[in-house]
């Protein structure tokens, strides 16, 4: 370090000037090294403007908390997705009675959703675009018009996206948790979404009582439910 005197007789002290800049910049370590110093009011300027050191502002935090809310959400949804995908491993094929109730289900609807069964449901959901899950016990508690309305009711489901649609949802809700009317809104989109379908269900079959047995059958079965729904539509 060369130390330049001063009009005036004052001189820097450059080496305490390094330590003040914790991360100086380039130009001005050069300008450091070579001792270019004009003065102290340069001095003064350096550490005010040429120095990278970082700094922790509010938003900094701001950011932080909501990165770590929004990654907390959306690991809970994917956590969800997993489940659906190790539930599908679990699902067979459903009886040629239930096939027959479908295909009458959606002859002229333009949807031709799979069904399947499993043992680890206790409601009927759609759980993939195009892919309907029942309770093995549906064919053999529910009779020909409940078990019509409930395949109606899940039909609806396909042919309105709402697997996609919740999916979405999700994900937006996650990532602006800091909103919680994000929250309300999606709570809104699935009772709204419900009673939609009840209404096709109701035109489709034109068995009001059967449509009215078959929900409270699947709430009876649902008060306690073993295989989680979080990624999945249907008979809540």
């Amino acid at each position: 370090v060369r130390i330049v005197p001063l009009r005036g007789g004052t001189i820097p002290n450059l080496s305490a000037l390094r330590r003040d800049l914790r991360e100086p910049s380039r130009e001005c370590r050069e300008a450091i090294g070579s001792g270019a110093v004009a003065g102290s009011e340069w001095v003064s300027h350096v550490k005010a403007n040429c120095s990278d050191s970082p700094t922790v502002a509010w938003y900094h935090v701001l950011m932080f908390v909501w990165g770590a809310g929004a990654g907390l959400g959306l690991l809970v949804h994917w956590r969800g997705r997993r489940e659906l995908v190790d539930l599908r491993r679990s699902l067979v094929s459903a009886s040629p009675r239930a096939d027959q109730a479908l295909a009458d289900v959606v002859r002229g609807a333009g949807v031709r959703p799979r069904l399947r069964v499993s043992a680890t449901l206790d409601a009927p959901c759609v759980i993939r675009y195009d892919t309907i899950a029942l309770p093995d016990r549906c064919d053999r508690e529910l009779s020909d018009d409940e078990l019509r309305a409930v395949l109606a009711h899940e039909v609806a489901h396909v042919g309105r996206w709402d697997v996609a649609w919740l999916a979405g949802f999700r994900v937006l809700a996650a990532c602006l948790w800091l909103q919680p009317l994000n929250r309300v809104a999606l709570r809104g989109f699935l009772d709204a979404s419900e009673l939609a379908c009840d209404d096709w269900a109701l035109a489709r079959t034109r068995r009001p009582l059967g449509l009215a047995r078959s929900i409270s059958r699947v709430a009876e079965w649902a008060l306690t439910p073993r295989a989680p729904l979080e990624g999945g539509v249907g008979m809540a």
